[in-house]
Formats: C-alpha cells, sequence, structure tokens
C-alpha cells in the first residue's frame, strides 16, 4: 500500500512540475527544467531604494532531483536569462522552494 509521502512524491512529478499542468520550460543556469516561477505573493509591495530602481521578489520551485546541489543563500542565479540571487531555500519532499530577488529599472 502506498504512503502519503508516496502520493506526494508522485504529485510533485506529475502535476505541479508537469509542463502540461502548472510548470514551464524554464532555463536555469543555462538548463532547461520544468519549473514554477513566479512573482512573490507575500503581498508587501516591491521595495523602491535607488531613484527608478525597485527590488522584485520571486519564487522558484523546482524538482531538487533535476536541479542539482541547494543552492546557498546569496548564490546568484540565472533565469530565463535575468540575473537573480538566492534568498531562501527551502526543502520538503524533494521539492526546492527558492526565493530570489533581482533589481528592476
Amino acid at each position: 500500500m502506498s504512503s502519503f509521502k508516496d502520493f506526494l512524491a508522485a504529485d510533485i512529478g506529475n502535476v505541479f512540475l508537469n509542463t502540461g499542468e502548472f510548470a514551464d520550460e524554464t532555463e536555469i543556469n543555462g538548463v532547461m527544467m520544468p519549473a514554477v516561477f513566479a512573482k512573490s505573493t507575500t503581498g508587501k509591495p516591491s521595495q523602491s531604494y535607488a531613484e527608478g530602481v525597485s527590488l522584485v521578489t520571486h519564487v522558484l520551485s523546482v524538482s531538487a532531483e533535476v536541479f542539482g546541489e541547494e543552492p546557498e543563500q546569496g548564490e546568484r542565479m540565472m533565469v530565463n536569462g535575468k540575473t537573480y540571487y538566492v534568498v531562501r531555500v527551502d526543502e520538503d519532499e524533494g521539492l526546492y522552494t527558492i526565493s530570489l530577488e533581482a533589481n528592476d529599472a
């Protein structure tokens, strides 16, 4: 009999990271992989800390197995040709949830 964790792990790959469902093929550090990439929905507005420049935040959800080694806080990451910096990484049941920040002019 399959456990709840088995069903959850299957759903991550078969539904959440399925490009026919939620995910898109996303270029991460030069490698294409299925991921969910969205602006952060924390409810906080983008911070303006220099005239004409805002700090934007995104959340990237990707398979830990496909992505590889867990990124570190402060690490530079290229997503779809744009530079972001890792703010936080959470790993749960084989899924990395990576909070990213970038300057937006």
